[in-house]
């Protein structure tokens, strides 16, 4: 019934409208990838990055939730993402490496290049290794940590850059490397 109640109103936006918002949040997603490339701290691409995420967010429930009701088309359109989404946040991943010491060092997550099979499989293989946290001090990470683990797999993970406080720059995962150890894990080479 829901779906017979929204199908005839008039949403009220035009083309005009429309493209505005799609230049809006154009604009804010511009900016938050010229802030997560500025070098600021962790803290700081948090306290900056989150409100813009959510302002976004905040327009695009306000404006395009009718649609899910306009159409099944629709309706994949805006359940799809969200659905990613929420992968993508299950498929977050703490990545380490071994300094000169021997000292397990975080150097932020990854979450982006996995895909479905991919996600299942970590999920499952985690899942067999989780422990308490194995760095010597807790990192400081932005969003919750689901759980621990313990440093048993190895991840190819590609980067743009390391940064001066020792976090890898727009980090994806590319495959787990079975024939590496863990312990030959380091950080690369500053320069």
């Amino acid at each position: 019934m829901a779906h017979e109640a929204h199908s005839g109103e008039s949403h009220g936006l035009n083309p005009r409208q429309y493209v505005t918002i799609f230049v809006v949040l154009t604009a804010i997603t511009a900016l938050e990838l010229l802030v997560s490339y500025s070098g600021l701290s962790k803290i700081g691409l948090v306290v900056i990055l989150f409100p813009l995420s959510a302002l976004k967010f905040g327009i695009v429930v306000a404006l395009f939730m009718h649609l899910r009701f306009d159409s099944p088309f629709f309706t994949k359109m805006f359940v799809g993402p969200l659905v990613l989404a929420a992968c993508v946040l299950l498929a977050l991943l703490i990545l380490g490496v071994y300094d000169d010491a021997g000292e397990l060092r975080c150097v932020g997550r990854v979450g982006t290049g996995f895909d479905r099979g991919m996600v299942e499989l970590l999920h499952r293989r985690l899942s067999e290794i989780r422990s308490e946290m194995p760095f010597k001090e807790n990192p400081a990470l932005a969003g919750e940590v689901k759980f621990w683990c313990r440093p048993e797999l190895v991840a190819e993970v590609e980067y743009l850059m390391l940064t001066p406080d020792i976090a890898l720059r727009a980090p994806s995962f590319q495959r787990l490397k079975e024939d590496k150890d863990p312990k030959e894990c380091r950080l690369p080479p500053r320069g």
